[in-house]
């Protein structure tokens, strides 16, 4: 229709319609990219919107992750101290030897995996977040995360050595009464049932003290252990803060 009357006022030499109807034109394409581009901004929020979301999802089930292993790593640390107080006593384990056992076993645990990061590898492919507040928090997280995860040793000798002490029946025996994986957390259990006697867990006992290098061995696992701890529990505040800032820029989206 505006072609056409473009077309007649051309004919009349009607220039001022000309020029109008060319004014319409461009304005009605300008307004047309505009609506578009608007459009297209909004969908592009949208789809950031959803993808914090998920990223807040991500790193709070990673939270909950590490907070479950820093008290792991905690039972770790404990079990280790005793265990190398018994190994630097003097006296023969008597009563309560499977407790002993115990605590050498759980102090061999290694309690540590690196964090999902899906979402978060997602989101950086497509140019996100573009807040520079959560790209900050979200990006000490998972670099935090990096350089914590290269620091932690996951093939310890004390846990190789320490076990090689423990004949079959007795190492099937703590793995099946005291330990367990809920979800994907592990759970150590200090006070499990015993199913070796007393006197079989204290010759036990007695070969693991006679190995002169194995304490060397728990004290760098269980020292490295309260150390990465540490860090673990600094790696949960951050967690946090990238939350927080997350939740900000969802209520200002």
């Amino acid at each position: 229709m505006l072609l056409r009357r473009i077309t007649e006022h051309v004919k009349a030499q009607n220039w001022t319609a000309v020029a109008l109807d060319f004014v319409i034109v461009v304005v009605g394409v300008f307004m047309g990219l505009q609506v578009q581009e608007w459009s297209n901004a909004r969908a592009f929020d949208a789809q950031e919107s959803a993808y914090l979301s998920e990223l807040r999802a991500e790193i709070e089930a990673n939270n909950a992750i590490s907070q479950g292993r820093l008290d792991l790593m905690i039972i770790v640390v404990e079990a280790g101290k005793r265990a190398i107080a018994f190994q630097q006593s003097a006296s023969p384990c008597v009563s309560d030897c499977w407790s002993q056992l115990v605590d050498y076993f759980h102090a061999s645990q290694v309690l540590y995996g690196p964090p999902e990061r899906t979402v978060y590898e997602e989101l950086l492919r497509l140019g996100l977040p573009r807040a520079q507040a959560v790209e900050n928090a979200v990006g000490e997280y998972y670099r935090f995360d990096t350089i914590l995860t290269s620091s932690i040793d996951t093939e310890p000798v004390y846990q190789n050595r320490i076990r090689g002490h423990f004949p079959v029946h007795v190492q099937a025996a703590l793995w099946r009464n005291c330990h367990r994986v809920e979800g994907s957390m592990e759970v150590l259990e200090q006070n499990c049932e015993a199913d070796v006697t007393n006197s079989e867990a204290s010759v036990v006992l007695e070969s693991i003290r006679s190995d002169d290098e194995l304490i060397r061995h728990l004290n760098y696992w269980i020292g490295m252990n309260e150390h990465w701890s540490r860090f673990l529990d600094d790696q949960v505040e951050l967690g946090q803060n990238a939350i927080s800032a997350i939740d900000a820029e969802l209520e200002d989206h």
